[in-house]
């Protein structure tokens, strides 16, 4: 990266860390008097301990704390994660989110009309049962939180994570209309379709493609009569379908829907589960829903003359991004890693766990494509991760020394953190990248 971006990623870095948490801490009255844990002091060390060591215990983050010059022990550290740290972690977290942003999106030609590529989905993660009160899972006395996410695709950042008890369905989260403006595409799973949605979005003059909810009625346009959509599928020959209608008995909104046809065994795969879902609800499945489980079905509301169906399947590929960001959080981060502790505790650390995550997420944006080739999310973060008893070091200096340990890192983002070229089965990326050069 050429010396003045590095720059620039650096200075962000400290203003996060600085006057973001000093603003934080004089809104929240964290700490109130001076001390050697200050609020800085107690922020760098829980996030960048738990980026360094997920699942790291408070006498390894005592350590992380030494390292920054700060002598504290675990039952030091223990009672300043307090209920006031909690909102104080909080504010700085929604300050992250707010505040970091990239000016370098994916050089992606057929992607690059839209004002932005928004993907929303959630996660969630166990809690202890005593915060069930708080975080009521679909179980009785089983507490979870479920974690609505929206990721700008474009930039490679995560804009938006609202809380939320674990039995909440998704179908109520407004983010898709939210996070809607002009010329934006919107992203999501079938969990989150529901018709006045759609319609909300459309009327903001973006763009969706979602999948199709199979008890929703599409029309004709042209008469008005209702299109048994089982039936019409028996027909085509091909592999994929394409109608122009009109969507929902109240909202008759304008759409094109999109459907191709499965491979046998995948269809075969799905029905199995439905049937057993179905069996467990003490339902059965219709014969015309279980006719279009063979059938990939999406709607979207982009124009036909420049999105093909192929481009749109395409396009819709990219919502498994969050899912790879949700692994990352998951499987590297350790994010789910909690123990039987005070809430405080709990709440204290997924907190910290996610200011680390976003700002892991806003460092890598700019390297997910480079000269070479696409970047592994996953190798990049090892590489901060190796880095960060160097820049808690520089940290402890003032941050002297900081710009050449930044290069550093960047320097391995290029070198060992290149993906392979799949050429049988190409990432999502590389579809995009390559659309319309053939």
């Amino acid at each position: 990266m050429p010396r003045s971006k590095c720059t620039t990623k650096l200075r962000t870095f400290q203003e996060i860390l600085g006057d973001v948490v000093r603003e934080a801490n004089a809104r929240c009255q964290f700490s109130q008097r001076k001390r050697e844990c200050d609020a800085e002091t107690f922020v760098q060390t829980l996030v960048f301990g738990w980026l360094e060591k997920p699942g790291a215990s408070l006498e390894q983050l005592a350590t992380t704390a030494q390292e920054l010059g700060c002598q504290i022990t675990k039952q030091g550290l223990d009672q300043r994660i307090n209920p006031r740290a909690v909102v104080f972690l909080a504010y700085v977290l929604a300050e992250c989110l707010r505040r970091l942003r990239l000016t370098q999106s994916l050089p992606i030609a057929v992607l690059a009309r839209f004002a932005g590529v928004y993907i929303t989905d959630s996660t969630q993660i166990k809690l202890p049962d005593l915060l069930v009160a708080e975080f009521p899972g679909s179980k009785p006395s089983y507490a979870m939180v479920k974690w609505q996410v929206t990721m700008e695709y474009l930039q490679g950042i995560v804009v938006t994570i609202q809380w939320e008890d674990g039995k909440e369905p998704d179908q109520k989260c407004s983010l898709p209309v939210d996070w809607a403006q002009k010329g934006s595409l919107q992203l999501f799973d079938l969990g989150y379709f529901k018709q006045e949605r759609l319609g909300e979005i459309a009327q903001k003059e973006a763009y969706f493609v979602c999948r199709y909810q199979s008890q929703t009625a599409i029309y004709d346009p042209d008469t008005g009569e209702r299109i048994a959509l089982a039936r019409r599928l028996r027909r085509p020959v091909g592999a994929a379908v394409e109608l122009f209608c009109l969507l929902g008995r109240k909202q008759r909104l304008p759409v094109r829907l999109i459907a191709r046809r499965l491979p046998r065994q995948e269809a075969a795969q799905r029905r199995r589960k439905a049937r057993k879902k179905a069996k467990q609800q003490g339902k059965a499945c219709t014969k015309t829903y279980l006719q279009l489980l063979g059938w990939e079905i999406l709607v979207t509301n982009l124009p036909a003359a420049d999105y093909p169906p192929a481009l749109v399947f395409a396009l819709y590929g990219i919502r498994w991004q969050i899912e790879l960001v949700f692994k990352t959080w998951k499987s590297q981060l350790k994010v789910a890693l909690i123990g039987h502790w005070r809430a405080e505790r709990v709440l204290g650390q997924l907190y910290a766990i996610l200011i680390g995550c976003v700002l892991c997420h806003w460092w890598t944006g700019d390297y997910r494509w480079w000269k070479q080739g696409e970047q592994s999310m996953t190798r990049m973060i090892q590489s901060i991760q190796r880095h960060i008893p160097k820049i808690l070091r520089c940290i402890a200096r003032q941050w002297y020394g900081s710009g050449q340990i930044f290069k550093q890192i960047e320097g391995d983002f290029l070198r060992h953190a290149r993906k392979e070229k799949r050429k049988k089965s190409p990432s999502t990326l590389q579809t995009l990248m390559n659309w319309g050069l053939s």
